[in-house]
């Protein structure tokens, strides 16, 4: 019995034991290696595993001079099971008129003197023909019925794709009550949940380049966020404002005014329809406010103020706009501004950090991009003014899907 390694040997092992499950040989990773003989009888069995599921990449496992291996048509990678030989069979009850001891598996031969059967009413394949139990009932999982059906609510299931730690959900009423959530899809979820007629689903992606293949199943309606082609994909990583967030509204929420200071305020509405009544006119009243209203007489809570560095445009008040946006691989990415006798204007070590803010800068000064990789900078792009810089692959484009590393996509 002899193991080649091929490559990820660590993800491999493999068991040879009998026709009665006794261990003959095994190994439990490929960095250990196998090399010997093995006393494997007429008859036995043999499973190899693969811990990642994506085939032995070429390793192998000769047993007396046959290769055995797994590729991605055994069971998806995951694993092989080969009996080799014919183990004895036979009726392996010893509770049965014509046991045989010497089985090892059961060729449904038994014979009894009583009709054999589940005999518990209870349970879901309940035998009224059975005479005698012979432990095969089988029962429905708490809070379904035989079927699979819940016996309350609907089921809510997540499926899991890519990078599934990234995802998160939240089923909410309408008044904002949480009535479901998963923080991560490492965690999962599986579960019947009673829901009202209208409800809302909101389904997040921690890096903002959708769900990865991932799904969310509410009663049979499937939810999941797109790539930003549109597609549910497990290879396209751009970002983009919908790849991170998205609201799904069930039914229809009662709406109205939402306001208590309103003559017409709704206690009952959970969306503001805008058809609040005042006595006064409303509006911004602080004049330092960007939305600043002359006419109004009576502040209404609505007043906006340009961020620090910033005028009400976007513009910086000093110096011009420098903003990193990220692309795949972000932590890759790292940049310097610096003047021409060397000292650092603006820096940012990862992308991970980012970096958006106003830079004073002089006339002449230098940009340095780099990537840690040396692949480019993965759609990653830095804005200086409204000037862009990025690093591009191998082939002069910006693209998520080539890792080639060459001198000019470091620096």
């Amino acid at each position: 019995v002899v193991y080649t390694a091929g490559g990820w040997a660590y993800e491999n092992s493999f068991t040879i034991s009998d026709c009665f499950g006794t261990v003959l040989a095994e190994m439990t990773s490929g960095t250990n290696g196998f090399s010997g003989c093995v006393e494997v009888g007429d008859a036995y069995n043999i499973d190899l595993v693969d811990s990642y599921g994506d085939s032995w990449n070429g390793g192998s496992l000769s047993v007396d001079g046959t290769d055995y291996t797994i590729t991605t048509d055994d069971n998806g990678g995951d694993f092989l099971s080969v009996t080799v030989g014919a183990c004895p069979s036979g009726c392996t009850d010893p509770s049965a008129n014509n046991y045989d001891s010497g089985a090892a598996i059961d060729d449904g031969s038994c014979t009894y003197d009583l009709v054999q059967g589940c005999t518990d009413e209870a349970a879901c394949n309940y035998d009224a023909d059975a005479e005698e139990n012979d432990g095969s009932c089988t029962y429905a999982v708490e809070g379904y019925d035989c079927a699979g059906n819940c016996l309350e609510g609907v089921a809510v299931v997540y499926t899991a794709g890519s990078y599934a730690s990234e995802n998160s959900f939240t089923i909410s009423s309408c008044d904002g009550t949480v009535l479901a959530e998963m923080t991560s899809g490492t965690v999962g979820f599986d579960d019947c949940v009673v829901l009202p007629d209208n409800y809302v689903v909101t389904l997040e992606d921690s890096y903002g380049d959708g769900w990865n293949t991932g799904s969310l199943s509410i009663g049979g309606v499937e939810y999941t966020i797109l790539d930003v082609n549109g597609e549910s994909t497990t290879n396209v990583f751009t970002t983009f404002p919908e790849g991170a967030l998205q609201v799904n509204n069930v039914g229809e929420c009662p709406s109205g005014c939402t306001d208590p200071s309103a003559n017409n305020y709704d206690s009952n509405a959970t969306v503001d329809d805008g058809s609040c009544t005042y006595d006064l006119v409303q509006g911004c009243t602080d004049e330092a406010a960007c939305n600043y209203d002359a006419d109004a007489e009576e502040n209404d809570g609505s007043c906006t103020y340009a961020v620090e560095g910033y005028d009400c445009a976007g513009n910086c008040l000093e110096g011009v706009a420098v903003v990193y946006t990220a692309g795949s691989y972000a932590s890759e990415n790292s940049f310097t501004i610096s003047s021409c006798d060397g000292t650092v204007l603006a820096e940012m070590t990862s992308g991970t950090v980012g970096f958006d803010d106003c830079v004073v800068l002089p006339d002449n000064y230098v940009v340095t991009l780099e990537d840690s990789y040396g692949d480019g900078w993965n759609t990653g792009s830095l804005s200086i003014g409204g000037v862009e810089y990025t690093i591009l692959d191998v082939n002069g484009e910006s693209t998520t899907n080539v890792f080639t590393t060459f001198e000019a996509g470091e620096l």
